[in-house]
């Protein structure tokens, strides 16, 4: 049976018989290895410190140029340089805006024409204005509207004068004009009245002596078109104004073709207020306006204190506010 502690005693007999015979052959080198490890692993000597050198200290030549400069960044650059040479002046920034297409899109725009029977054509697009209130005035005559659910409006004013002007005024005070040449006002006679606060007043004008209700008595809800007196058969009214917007001005219009008419006669100019729960009680501020047939204009302010409610239903008859209109047949 093998003697395993025998064979373990000759076992590391053998090792350390190897391990002395390498280190007798090779015990240089391995001494100076370890020579090598202590010395990199020692701390070294510490250099002297340097003076910190002084602030340096210079300046461009005088002959340098300085290329133009574009954008924001480079202008920003260009004002650190300009420190070093005194003859750079750097751009100037501008803080205005060019307008985005949106803004040109929403610009109202406002065109007038002439129209048949010394009517003025009034169109306003304000794609960004639905149902915007509005102010329109032409010579002495005004009155307020709004604009529709798209932002346009459409409206025909009888023209008062004949270089005619018309303005648009926004809430806010935004204001648009245009202009256009009426070159048959001399041949229309005109009666209007304009004033403050809900429907009430209306004019009638009864031709050649009709009577109320009558086919000659033109009025709001007998109003009749410009066509009228294009060919001559009659006058006609123009109702101006929204009463459901805030703060309203209305005004009516009567007009007759005095050029045109085929026989003599006279057209009376009545005005009615209706006395209503809205109307009572209350002072109404207006003003009357009158051409003639020599192109003259006359203008009256108008002051009306309206009757106590008691009296609603009723109407005030004002035979004198406005002139009759005399006719003499061409």
């Amino acid at each position: 049976m093998v003697d395993k502690r025998r064979i373990l005693t000759a076992a590391f007999t053998l090792a350390v018989a190897f391990g002395t015979g390498y280190l007798m052959q090779n015990g240089g080198a391995v001494a100076a290895r370890l020579s090598s490890t202590a010395e990199t692993d020692s701390p070294l000597p510490k250099a002297p410190l340097a003076e910190a050198p002084k602030e340096a200290k210079f300046s461009l030549p005088d002959d340098i140029s300085v290329p133009p400069l574009g954008n924001r960044q480079t202008q920003i650059h260009a004002r650190r340089l300009a420190a070093l040479d005194t003859g750079f002046e750097a751009p100037t920034l501008s803080d205005a805006q060019t307008p985005t297409p949106f803004d040109l899109a929403c610009k109202p725009q406002l065109t007038i024409s002439a129209a048949p029977s010394a009517m003025i054509d009034v169109y306003l697009s304000a794609p960004c204005d639905a149902n915007a209130r509005l102010k329109i005035s032409h010579a002495a005559l005004s009155f307020t509207d709004m604009t529709d659910a798209e932002g346009t409006y459409h409206v025909s004013v009888p023209a008062m004068e004949r270089d005619a002007i018309v303005s648009v005024r926004f809430d806010g005070g935004r204001e648009f004009v245009a202009s256009a040449l009426i070159p048959d006002l001399a041949g229309h006679m005109r009666s209007a009245i304009v004033w403050n606060g809900l429907e009430g007043l209306h004019i009638h004008a009864l031709e050649y002596g009709a009577d109320y209700g009558d086919a000659g008595d033109v009025w709001a809800e007998a109003a009749r078109t410009p066509d009228a007196a294009a060919n001559g058969s009659g006058g006609f009214l123009s109702v101006l104004g929204n009463s459901e917007v805030l703060n309203p001005e209305l005004a009516e219009v009567y007009t007759f073709p005095a050029d045109k008419t085929p026989r003599d006669g006279v057209v009376r100019l009545v005005v009615e207020a209706g006395i209503t729960e809205d109307t009572c009680n209350r002072a109404i501020s207006g003003r009357t306006i009158e051409i003639g047939s020599d192109g003259e204009t006359r203008e009256v302010a108008l002051e009306l204190n309206m009757p106590a409610c008691d009296a609603a239903g009723g109407y005030l008859v004002l035979k004198n506010l406005l002139q009759d209109v005399k006719i003499a047949a061409n």
